[in-house]
């Protein structure tokens, strides 16, 4: 749903679901909100999602070297 003036609202978007056959949901989770740069991301039925909604697609190479870093060991 939405927020601030319109909390009754859906907002379409899109999520990446990010998952590793080794870590938690909650680890890959604070593993990209204390990344380089920081990002954000919310954990459902146990996956974690990568909310695009506020992503523009020029940030799209950033934010998959992101992910790919929190995946690293």
């Amino acid at each position: 749903a939405g927020g601030g003036t319109l909390p009754g609202v859906e907002l379409g978007s899109w999520a990446v679901s990010v998952v590793h056959p080794e870590r938690s949901a909650a680890a890959l989770e604070r593993a990209l909100r204390l990344g380089e740069v920081p990002v954000i991301a919310r954990i459902e039925d146990g996956v974690l999602l990568v909310d695009l909604r506020a992503v523009p697609e020029t940030d799209d190479p950033l934010l998959r070297g992101l992910i790919v870093t929190a995946l690293a060991p």
